[in-house]
């Protein structure tokens, strides 16, 4: 991780002070032995040089990797992520929409993440420290596998941690019960959820798995950590998703939000 890092910072060290901006193909090919060096852009192929093919639109890959390095670095930051911001982006105009299927690259996937460039210092020394994370429960694959499509799921959460951890047993669901979370685009999953399972036929098995569940409200269906939960739906829009598309632009909607309530127990 220090090695990619660094690698980056060298990189910007060295353009930093060109006009990279307006540089031609033959300008900047005057720094081919540092680009090979640092293998930048697909230099590692070895008929890099004479396959036009390879070499396309690779100033503005370089553009785009400098344009990356310069956002991190000219807001005083002393390290960066390992990776680029490749030309790749411009494919999907570096769209960071959470449910469009479109790929995401380099700052996107931070940004996605709700990591913020402009004062980020990305951890070169593993393991890292982060805020908010303890343990494999707190991870984001262990908190997206134990989630819905577009939501998370409190029952399923707590009924891992109940019988994986805990060596408890949960019986299967009734064949009576329609065991379905009712739709209100206004509320919070756990209040609808306590909607759902607060009658006593539902609780008496639901009372083993919510309090350990909702404990994890924190972390959203993707693993990142919130303390408002966002109503993602037409009536709560509050912004439109920007029209302008670029590197370091967020191009998310913003929505209505509502306090997140983890409060959980262990009990039994």
């Amino acid at each position: 991780m220090k090695a990619a890092s660094d690698r980056i910072r060298k990189i910007y060290d060295y353009f930093h002070d060109f006009d990279w901006e307006n540089f031609t193909e033959e300008e900047l090919y005057e720094h081919w032995d540092f680009i090979k060096e640092m293998k930048m852009m697909g230099t590692v192929f070895p008929d890099f040089e004479t396959n036009t093919k390879r070499r396309t639109n690779w100033v503005r890959t370089f553009k785009s990797q400098m344009t990356s390095y310069t956002f991190r670095f000219a807001n005083a930051q002393k390290t960066a992520a390992p990776y680029d911001a490749t030309g790749m982006a411009y494919w999907n105009k570096s769209d960071a929409s959470t449910r469009t299927g479109q790929q995401m690259r380099g700052p996107d996937v931070g940004r996605f993440f709700d990591i913020d460039f402009s004062n980020w210092d990305y951890p070169t020394t593993q393991p890292a420290k982060i805020e908010n994370r303890k343990g494999m429960l707190t991870h984001p694959a262990w908190l997206i596998a134990h989630s819905l499509n577009l939501e998370t799921d409190p029952v399923r959460r707590g009924k891992w941690v109940r019988e994986k951890l805990l060596a408890g047993t949960i019986p299967d669901v009734p064949i009576t019960v329609d065991a379905v979370v009712p739709e209100d685009h206004h509320k919070t999953l756990r209040v609808r959820l306590d909607q759902a399972t607060s009658q006593d036929y539902c609780w008496k098995c639901h009372k083993k798995m919510n309090p350990l569940g909702v404990a994890f409200e924190v972390y959203d269906d993707f693993g990142r950590y919130r303390t408002q939960e966002r109503l993602e739906h037409p009536d709560n829009l509050i912004k439109e998703a920007p029209r302008e598309r670029g590197l370091h632009i967020d191009g998310r909607p913003v929505y209505k939000t509502l306090p997140v309530n983890a409060r959980g127990y262990l009990d039994g």
